[in-house]
């Protein structure tokens, strides 16, 4: 029927130890300097790694991520416009 607090307790505890085996530990200057990496390859700003995998799915992923990077930026530029606008 449905999960016990007990099953649900039980695979939360075992995907953490699978998500810390399979993960390496990184300072936060490394994280945020990898999302700035990718920011930037989204964006066309820097070149792509040579040696990364080229697919067209990987490539598909990108632009999807590049359309909702520009309509986040969109929308938080319309935000900012509509609170100036509404202080006057």
């Amino acid at each position: 029927m449905g999960l016990s607090l007990y099953s649900l307790t039980a695979y939360g505890l075992l995907l953490t130890a699978v998500f810390r085996t399979f993960t390496i530990p990184l300072k936060t200057s490394e994280l945020i300097m990898g999302v700035w990496r990718q920011l930037q390859e989204y964006f066309y700003l820097k070149k792509r790694d040579p040696n990364a995998p080229n697919s067209n799915w990987m490539r598909y992923m990108h632009g999807i991520n590049r359309i909702s990077l520009f309509m986040f930026l969109i929308a938080i530029i319309v935000i900012i416009v509509k609170l100036v606008m509404m202080k006057k």
